[in-house]
């Protein structure tokens, strides 16, 4: 059973993040990510919250090898699962931890450097300070033409109080629903982002946004490449 204490994208109802909420947004950054990666020769690909391994899978079948990475063994053994059953266990490779673990970073091989690391509405779940240091590991770790892909709620999104945008954003990591009853990950802290916020964020991290657009229920999605100039 997945461990309610800590952050997980799978509530005690279906949907994702804030329930049925996230059903609406199927015009997903997955939409331009997987025909990315299909473009690209084989790699390597960090997803970073990775959940049950649905969206891993679907980039290991573009031929791509997949490190899934999460804070919950329960969600790693899943993905790993997942990946079994669709006969890709070649492609797969599991890492437990918080996002910002330096040993799980140092895990992962520079060699050839990552292809694409996902953030697929995994940096809410830390204070901004603490995405800043996951983005510098993520920044050291991709390839020259590597790419950040990130899903991240923003504050104006529909389903955020005023009383928790109009607070200032390294102070902003705390619930948006403390009463939201089975709902169990919207009674988690986590921090939410103007479209400025989160570019100056990437930029602090010597990552520049390349792509990102908001949509009607106010996610910002798009992606990052590394700045050459950052140091």
């Amino acid at each position: 059973m997945v461990d309610a204490s800590k952050p997980c994208l799978i509530p005690a109802g279906s949907g994702g993040f804030g329930g049925a909420y996230m059903n609406y947004e199927r015009d997903s950054i997955e939409d331009a990510l997987l025909p990315w990666l299909a473009g690209q020769s084989p790699g390597t690909v960090l997803d970073l919250g990775c959940g049950h391994g649905g969206l891993g899978v679907r980039m290991a079948e573009e031929g791509h090898r997949v490190i899934c990475w999460d804070l919950q063994p329960e969600c790693v053994e899943a993905s790993q699962a997942h990946f079994d059953d669709r006969g890709l266990s070649s492609s797969f490779d599991g890492m437990c931890g918080t996002m910002e673990d330096p040993d799980c970073w140092q895990r992962i091989g520079r060699e050839r450097g990552l292809l694409a690391l996902t953030l697929m509405r995994s940096l809410i779940w830390v204070p901004a300070d603490t995405a800043v240091k996951v983005l510098v590991h993520a920044r050291g770790k991709l390839a020259a033409d590597g790419r950040v892909w990130f899903v991240v709620l923003g504050c104006d999104a529909p389903i955020v109080p005023e009383s928790h945008r109009a607070v200032p954003l390294r102070q902003r990591f705390a619930p948006i629903s403390p009463e939201a009853g089975e709902l169990i990950n919207m009674r988690q802290p986590v921090t939410t982002y103007s479209s400025r916020e989160l570019a100056e964020l990437f930029q602090e991290a010597g990552l520049t946004i390349g792509e990102m657009r908001t949509t009607g229920y106010g996610h910002h999605k798009g992606w990052a490449f590394a700045d050459s100039g950052a140091v």
